[in-house]
């Protein structure tokens, strides 16, 4: 053990094990130039202790990862589930489902784009009755208008 030292200081320590069991080997010499005291020290209850707290942070972080593990989950589940029910209801919408509404809770992003939805949805099924009323007033008038041309030409065939 002194031999090892090149430290002006005379004190030195070394940890050794003795058969398994850790030991904290220190030594000074007890007076300038004369004889080297030494002292051992089993460290044996130091490393239960360390193993100890080894075992109770495994445990812990565990419990940690686990906690995190369902609070990530949880978030997920929140976050992604008014999307699939926006893409379910574009899907539907897509099927000419016209009246497919998303119903709206909160005040975050999601809940602004299925409002969005909702809007364009709206719009899109007026746009629509607008169009098919169009549609069918058009019908009417080529009807009647047939029906009034009809009228003088078979009054004229009939009188020919």
């Amino acid at each position: 053990l002194t031999s090892t030292n090149k430290a002006s200081s005379h004190l030195y320590w070394q940890r050794v094990d003795v058969k398994g069991t850790p030991y904290l080997i220190a030594g000074a010499e007890v007076s300038d130039g004369g004889p080297t005291g030494y002292l051992r020290k089993s460290l044996s209850s130091e490393a239960d202790d360390l193993e100890s707290l080894a075992w109770s942070l495994g445990i812990a972080t565990t419990l940690a990862l686990l906690v995190a593990a369902l609070l990530a989950q949880a978030a997920a589940t929140t976050v992604l589930k008014p999307v699939h029910r926006l893409g379910v209801a574009a899907k539907r919408l897509g099927e000419g489902k016209l009246s497919t509404r998303l119903r709206v809770s909160g005040t975050d992003e999601l809940a602004e784009l299925s409002r969005t939805f909702n809007d364009a949805a709206a719009a899109l099924e007026q746009r629509v009755a607008d169009m098919s009323a169009r549609e069918e007033a058009s019908r009417r008038f080529v009807a009647d208008m047939s029906h009034e041309l009809r009228t003088p030409l078979t009054a004229i065939t009939a009188v020919t």
